[in-house]
């Protein structure tokens, strides 16, 4: 009699864990997008990812846009790097922008992005909200350029949390005494509009080329714009090339203006004063230390 119940008990044991095992190798279905169909391999469907990733709110004009010449630098590709295009994440790849896509070229967001990627344990994505030729009344809250960039921003949020908005304009306002109180409304409709933690948020401005001998207009009132915020700073354009017809900075200055953003952040996140490397072509950016995401 012991020995049928000890059989017994061994055979319940046996089917327990032959359930548990083939509960364990349970696969799950591919991600999907919206229309049913699986996701390319360059498009992030799986919000599990998301759960560290980054975001990153570009604005301005065309120096943010990006109208670097693509052959004059190293290209930047990597895994990490994502930027919004119909709504959704994808792989990022330059031209970031498409403002004016007969013009688009290499930006300062890319480098930004490569210096965060290498620096933080995550990924982030690029939300490309500049327009080139654009003042700051064409940035008004609710209009067409500031609802644009809105858009892009609330969709970026639902896989992602935005840790800063970089800003470069000024080139259509060398005359706008009200340049200060101007961006700042934009900038805190941005915050409120976006949800976004002031305590939190880093906002990165960046100065006007030299040729427009901005240090007495533009490149005054984004220091003064620092006054208003926990988490601001102004990364320097000296030394950086720019076209004279037009302002725009070629693309080596461009991927070292990015380097210089990327400073700002790092050092306000952290609360170090620490100098990323000046060059164009740096692919793998020497760091203080690897730290978690923001």
């Amino acid at each position: 009699m012991k020995k049928i119940r000890f059989n017994y008990l061994l055979l319940v044991l046996v089917l327990i864990i032959s359930l548990l095992t083939v509960s364990c190798g349970k696969t799950e279905p591919p991600n999907t997008d919206n229309d049913g169909e699986a996701g390319t391999e360059d498009t992030v469907n799986d919000k599990e990812i998301y759960n560290k990733m980054q975001s990153v709110l570009l604005l301005g004009q065309s120096n943010m846009a990006g109208r670097g010449d693509t052959e004059s630098v190293v290209p930047i590709s990597d895994d990490r790097i994502f930027m919004i295009r119909d709504g959704k994440f994808v792989k990022m790849q330059e031209p970031i922008h498409t403002d004016k896509p007969d013009i688009a070229g290499v930006g300062l967001g890319a480098s930004f992005a490569k210096a965060f990627v290498e620096t933080f344990d995550c990924e982030v994505g690029l939300i490309p909200g500049a327009f080139g030729g654009t003042s700051l009344a064409d940035w008004e809250p609710g209009g067409f350029y500031y609802s644009r960039a809105l858009e892009m921003a609330k969709a970026a949020q639902n896989t992602s949390e935005i840790c800063a908005i970089l800003w470069h304009q000024g080139e259509s306002d060398m005359d706008n005494p009200d340049y200060t109180p101007q961006l700042k409304n934009i900038l805190d409709s941005f915050i409120k509009d976006l949800r976004l933690d002031e305590e939190k948020i880093v906002i990165v401005a960046g100065e006007l080329a030299d040729l427009y001998y901005a240090d007495y207009t533009i490149n005054k009132y984004l220091v003064d714009l620092g006054s208003f915020y926990e988490n601001y700073g102004v990364a320097s354009a000296k030394g950086l090339s720019a076209w004279e017809n037009y302002g725009h900075f070629d693309a080596p200055s461009l991927r070292v203006f990015g380097y210089r953003y990327f400073d700002i952040f790092y050092n306000e996140i952290t609360g170090k004063n620490y100098t990323f490397n000046d060059d164009p072509n740096a692919y793998l950016i020497e760091v203080a230390e690897k730290i978690e995401c923001p």
